[in-house]
């Protein structure tokens, strides 16, 4: 077997995600309806979430998420 990757799934329900590259899936309905869903290319450990709600950070592959409030700018 080889290496499990992590997977994320937006949904209106929430974000599903898998640890086991699809085998079983796990839904966070805390985050509601949500409309995308990234994982940064700089590590696999940090997904963000974008939805009704705002948008979400996981830190840890989305075991825990943090609201991110809306005073941070992006210069453009």
């Amino acid at each position: 077997m080889g290496i499990a990757h992590t997977l994320f799934m937006a949904t209106t329900d929430g974000v599903f995600v898998s640890p086991n590259s699809g085998e079983s899936w796990q839904i966070d309905g805390e985050l509601g309806r949500l409309h995308a869903v990234a994982v940064t290319p700089a590590s696999d450990s940090v997904v963000y979430a974008g939805g009704d709600r705002g948008v979400f950070a996981g830190l840890d592959k989305g075991k825990t998420w943090s609201h991110l409030d809306n005073q941070h700018s992006i210069d453009q």
